[in-house]
């Protein structure tokens, strides 16, 4: 494989597209200083993937560009590609040919390609591993890294082995391999901390979930009752008021036909009444033929009696008729005035809505014309505001290009003045120059003791550093250990405080007072006797079976609740609850005080069991009842024991077995079988996670206190790097700082020449951008003065659209004000016209009671009048009559029957009248009743449909849609059941409080997280492992394959180091107690007839031809296709040139060479030459150079071609002469720089 080809287009100073061919193995690169010859090894690394802008000279990527020179102007891409010749397919899976390009855009974009193919640069480095090719390997040296390898950290020389070893691509490999590894640790931490945090997150989860379950089901349970409730309550109602309404049909049929029956009793009593009348006076006519005297007067003055009586009877009924008449007439005046306001009312709205209506018409009309007139308002200035626009497009691209160019003539003047500065600045760097070789050696030594110091201050702080990351890794570690172990405690206390699960132990009654469904309201009791009653987990057990069943006993504030809840518990017949009244009912005499036991046994006393308990201050009284007589012992043997000497005492053990007299209560229990034993270790626990919490709080002090230390130390330890980058850097910058001194000289007088021709353009250019200027000041006053008027015109069209638009929106709001006015009148006319048929109705209603009435009062008052006149005719015909009496005695008796008949028939009628008006009266109060029924039922659906839509969301279309009464349902008995069942699940509802209803769909995605998390930490657990297990292959493969390289190279060194000096010694060894794969690499070398000496002590000569010894001993292991040297030669005489030369012939058969420099001896064995000119400032080119014209085209070429080729002879001759390293004899090369000669040389070199 062979650099074929190398094309470059706007890189550095080669603007123009340049080609350079290499056909042959060595082709030099030669040109003046400055001209760009080194831009050619700069585009060829740059092109095999360098990413360091430092590297390539510059501070940004983007400074490779072409940035235009006086004639030339700056180009927006850099590219260049290089081509390779793969015709022996060193390169799989590739043609004949392989070009990689890589291109950079002003923007900051860069790409790259592979056969025109787009890659990534991971892609081209991939292509060229194992080849020897890279931006960093040992086949392209640029100016001054020759004598780098050399000067370089052991560390930093081991790039060059591992390149040539091949262990580049697994160095890669394994950092890509433990980024992962470190990746994947960080993602298992993270992972330890989310599923540590979702654990706990279920646990809480599973409690809200249960609640949220419990409610549901309840809410669902009182949804379904209660809807059901609700739609035969609904269905009830319903019925009621259908039943009341027919109910009312039939009252006021009943009563019509009763006041028919009335006024026909009335009628009938009237003409019976006359009837009477006839045969009364018929009656005295006869009495009065009874008796001529006495008799007759006897008969009269009867008869006037009970016409006295009659009259009276008829005037009593007119007047009260007349009252009942004013009483109407009144109640109908007052309905007549309400009517007539009504109507007057009536009239008035009807009035206002046909005013509202025509007003809504006319305002309509005057909207519409005002929308038109703001339409076309708006037309005017949208097109006028375009012309505005437009002016002011055209005022401001002649203020813009006039601020432009104004803003242009400051750079100028500031180039011009800048040219001046840079003269001035070109004569001192001259100066500046001739004293930097004094500066520079004092700088060399004080930069080799300051790397030194830097290095190990950089070691100290990175094994600082790594305790630190290990106290704060430990930290971490035991926080987690510490969190989970507080998780676990607080779900143990949440287990051993479930209160749901403790009710499931209590008895019916106990659950039902607890549940709030008693008499007195579960807020107000005072929970469970163990919640007062509290010891230590160790005598818990001990407390809960001398406590027994009372540990559950409900506390109660005095004995009244105790027989409350006790009625009610037997009412409901729910159950029995154990109750306990603070001060105790029923005390004994009850003394704690512990007889004396035997001597033996004493021991096995730990004293009364009330000494271990702590009770609430108002239940000390019913702990000394219940633990009196209760003596705590050590186990149950002893208490066997002691019960002859203690009869009568409960004897108690801390394992929770108890004898008393009715026997023995004996076995194992855990300490939270217990209520008080439950809430004993609940409370141990919760101080453990307080001392859990201490500790975690500690540990967070420590951490960031070790975190604190840490960044401190991660900023020292950065500047310590970079100290030590600064020191290698300075000691780098001394050793070149001489040679630019010279470089500086002729760039100072050639850019004088270009500053001055500068200037003078610079003052060209400014005079014609000056009178652009004034053109466009005009173009943009006359562009000033033309959106003046436009814009002024445009205000007035804006000033205009306004007030039409203002007008047009109070036109809109009039109207809408009208709209609503017209509404209101037309609803309020509609209203009183229902109130005027109400009315009317009753008016009539009245105006009928008040004609009867009137009627009555009229009849009878004519029946008092007919009587008074009848009274007169008997005075006046008394004395006919007493004569008739005797004739008429027989006819008097048979009228007296008469008369007395028909009195009985005028009483029956009376009594029926009389009974038909209580029966109407009756009716019209039974009316009355039930439109009070019918009212109180509408109001009570009206309340039951505002409950359904609170409390259901459903309206009574939706209660009665598809419904389908229960016959059971439709009894009231179960009616009200279910009302009552309805209100207990409410209850319960409101008792189980706020529930998190999303707990039970969150609890299963957390689950299904949890599970995918830890699914997840065992593949990265399993992943983790074959990462380690891959970083160990890699390492050992690395290893092997870097020594087997290592040996071969430094056989080599030691043989191509000899072969240079003549003799001598050189070695290169791995640095002892170091990994291999992390080890320095140490070089010494013994020039022939010296000692040992370490590399900084080698003169220039000495050590460029050391370091290509080791090049070359590089090359020779593991040859690379090309390799670019720019300017390796500089500091060897002509005799190390001949070396040098000698040793490239050995190489070109495997390796293509192509050298940038300014040695004739170099030129001469060139295959080829190449020459960069820079005929045109800042451009650089190639051209065609003989070896002839070398002194005229590189001013600065050195050395003698003639004597450097006698040398490369009489190496080659000597190579084979070289003996054994060790050997004392070893010829002793003179290194002192050979005087230069000046000889012509007639041959020809090809060139271009």
């Amino acid at each position: 494989m062979r650099l074929k080809r190398l094309e470059l287009f706007g890189f550095k100073s080669f603007a123009d597209r340049t080609v350079l061919d290499f056909p042959h193995a060595f082709t030099g690169i030669v040109g003046p200083n400055g001209c760009g010859k080194s831009n050619v090894v700069d585009a060829v690394r740059w092109v095999l993937g360098e990413t360091r802008p430092t590297s390539m000279r510059g501070g940004e990527m983007t400074d490779v560009i072409f940035k235009g020179s006086t004639s030339r102007p700056a180009v927006s891409v850099a590219e260049v590609t290089l081509v390779v010749d793969n015709t022996c397919g060193t390169i799989p899976a590739h043609g004949a040919e392989v070009a990689v390009t890589r291109r950079v855009f002003r923007s900051g974009e860069g790409e790259y390609e592979i056969d025109g193919s787009r890659v990534r640069l991971k892609d081209v480095r991939d292509l060229l591993f194992d080849t020897g090719l890279g931006s960093r390997g040992y086949s392209v040296l640029e100016q001054g890294k020759i004598d780098a390898v050399l000067s370089a950290n052991p560390h930093d020389r081991r790039a060059i082995f591992e390149e040539a070893a091949g262990v580049s691509r697994f160095r890669q490999r394994r950092k890509e391999t433990e980024s992962r590894l470190k990746r994947v640790d960080q993602d298992l931490e993270r992972l330890d901390d989310v599923v540590g945090e979702l654990e706990s997150r279920v646990r809480s989860l599973k409690v809200q979930a249960g609640r949220a379950r419990t409610w549901v089901e309840v809410r669902d349970e009182w949804r379904e009752r209660g809807v059901k409730l609700a739609q035969h309550q609904l269905l009830t109602l319903d019925g009621a008021l259908s039943t009341t309404d027919e109910e009312l049909l039939e009252v006021d049929a009943v009563l019509a036909g009763l006041r028919e029956q009335r006024e026909s009793a009335e009628h009938d009593l009237a003409e019976r009444e006359a009837e009477q009348a006839q045969l009364a006076g018929r009656v005295d006519e006869a009495g009065a033929a009874l008796s001529e005297v006495s008799g007759e007067l006897l008969t009269l003055d009867e008869r006037s009696r009970q016409l006295s009586a009659r009259v009276d009877a008829w005037r009593a009924t007119a007047e009260a008729e007349a009252r009942r008449v004013d009483e109407l007439g009144e109640r109908l005046g007052l309905r007549g005035a309400e009517l007539e306001a009504a109507r007057a009312e009536r009239e008035q709205a009807t009035s206002d809505a046909e005013r509202a209506e025509s007003a809504l018409e006319e305002l309509g009309g005057a909207f519409r014309e005002a929308a038109r007139r703001y339409r076309e308002a708006r037309h005017q200035s949208e097109e006028q505001s375009k012309r505005v626009n437009g002016l002011i497009h055209d005022k401001a691209s002649a203020y813009n290009a006039a601020r432009q160019l104004e803003s242009s003539l400051g750079p100028l003047t500031e180039r011009a003045e800048r040219a001046e500065v840079r003269l001035t600045e070109l004569r001192e760097r001259l100066a500046a120059a001739r004293q930097e070789w004094t500066s520079a050696e004092g700088a060399l030594a004080e930069a080799e003791g300051a790397c030194t110091a830097a290095q190990e201050e950089h070691a100290e702080l990175t094994a600082g550093l790594q305790r630190l990351r290990e106290t704060e890794s430990g930290c971490k570690e035991e926080r987690r250990r510490i969190e989970v172990e507080r998780a676990a405690l607080r779900s143990r206390v949440e287990a051993l405080l479930d209160w749901e699960r403790e009710r499931e132990s209590l008895d019916a009654g106990a659950r039902s007072l607890l549940e709030g469904q008693g008499p007195i309201d579960a807020d107000v009791l005072g929970g469970l006797l163990a919640d007062h009653v509290h010891t230590t987990p160790e005598y818990a057990r001990a407390l809960d079976a001398a406590l027994g069943l009372s540990a559950e006993a409900i506390v109660l504030q005095d004995e009244s609740e105790a027989a409350a809840i006790g009625a009610w518990l037997k009412e409901r017949e729910i159950g029995q609850a154990r109750l306990v009244v603070p001060g105790g009912l029923n005390r004994g005499n009850c003394e704690p005080v512990i007889p004396e036991v035997s001597i033996d046994l004493r021991e096995h006393v730990h004293g009364l069991l009330l000494e271990h308990v702590r009770v609430s201050t108002e239940l000390i009284p019913v702990a000394h009842l219940l633990l009196c007589d209760c003596i705590l012992v050590s186990d149950l043997e002893s208490a066997l024991a002691l019960t002859e000497e203690l009869p009568g005492w409960r004897l108690v053990t801390p394992e929770g077995d108890l004898v008393d007299a009715t026997g023995v209560l004996a076995g194992y229990r855990e300490v939270q079988q217990g209520a008080v034993g439950r809430r004993a270790q609940a409370a141990e626990l919760e101080s453990e996670a307080a001392a859990l919490d201490t500790r975690l709080d500690e540990l967070a002090v420590e951490e960031e206190r070790a975190r604190a230390e840490r960044e401190a130390l991660e900023v020292r330890l950065t500047a310590a790097a970079e100290a030590v980058e600064r020191a290698r850097a300075a000691y780098a910058s001394a050793t070149s700082r001489l040679r630019t001194a010279e470089v500086r000289t002729g760039d100072a007088e050639r850019g004088l020449g270009d500053a001055e021709a500068e200037s003078v353009g610079l003052i060209d250019e400014r005079a014609r951008a000056e009178e652009r200027l004034v053109e466009l000041r005009r173009e943009h006053e006359h562009a000033e003065r033309a959106f003046e008027l436009e814009n002024s015109r445009l205000e007035e069209l804006e000033k205009s659209r306004h007030a039409i638009e203002a007008e047009r929106d109070e036109t809109g709001r009039e109207e809408h004000r009208a709209r609503v006015e017209m509404t209101r009148a037309r609803e309020q006319a509609q209203a009183l016209e229902r109130r005027l048929s109400d009315l009317g109705r009753v008016v009539e209603e009245l105006q009928l009671e008040i004609e009867r009435a009137r009627r009555l009062a009229r009849e009878n008052e004519s029946q008092a009048e007919e009587g008074g006149e009848e009274s007169q005719a008997i005075g006046a015909r008394r004395a006919e009559l007493e004569i008739e009496r005797s004739a008429a005695a027989e006819e008097l008796e048979r009228r007296r029957n008469e008369e007395r008949s028909g009195r009985e028939r005028i009483d029956t009628l009376r009594r029926g009248a009389d009974v038909v008006t209580r029966e109407l009266e009756g009716l019209m109060a039974r009316r009355g009743e039930r439109q009070l029924d019918r009212q109180r039922a509408e109001l009570s659906r009206e309340e039951l449909l505002r409950r359904s839509e609170d409390d259901f969301k459903l309206d009574a279309e939706a209660l009665r849609e598809d419904f389908e009464p229960s016959p059971e349902l439709l009894e009231a008995e179960h009616l009200e059941a279910l009302e009552v069942d309805v209100l207990e699940l409410k209850r319960k509802l409101d008792r189980l409080g706020p529930v998190n209803l999303e707990a039970v769909e969150e609890l299963e995605g957390v689950a299904e997280r949890l599970e995918f998390l830890t699914t997840q930490r065992s593949d990265l657990i399993e992943a983790k492992s074959e990462l380690v297990s891959t970083l160990e292959t890699i390492n050992s493969e690395s290893e092997r394959l870097f020594l087997e390289a290592f040996e071969e190279i430094r056989g080599h060194f030691r043989t191509i180091f000899r072969q240079l000096f003549g003799g001598g010694k050189a070695d290169v060894e791995l640095a002892e107690g170091e990994p291999v794969l992390e080890a320095g690499i140490e070089i010494t070398a013994r020039p022939p007839g010296r000692e040992t000496l370490p590399i900084g002590l080698l003169s220039g000569g000495q050590r460029t031809m050391t370091a290509l010894a080791l090049l070359f001993a590089v090359f020779k292991s593991r040859p690379s296709p090309f390799c670019v040297l720019d300017e390796v030669d500089a500091a060897l005489d002509d005799a190390n040139v001949g070396r040098f030369l000698s040793m490239l012939d050995g190489f070109v058969a495997d390796t293509q060479f192509i050298v940038v420099t300014h040695n004739k001896g170099t030129m001469a064995a060139s295959d080829m030459l190449y020459g960069v000119t820079m005929e045109t400032k800042g451009v650089s080119r190639n051209v065609s150079v003989e070896l002839s014209d070398v002194d005229n085209f590189v001013p600065e070429a050195i050395g003698d071609a003639r004597a450097a080729a006698q040398s490369h002879a009489d190496t080659s001759a000597a190579a084979a002469q070289v003996g054994d390293e060790d050997a004392d004899d070893e010829p002793v090369v003179e290194l002192a720089p050979h005087e230069p000669t000046r000889v012509d040389v007639p041959e020809k070199v090809e060139s271009r």
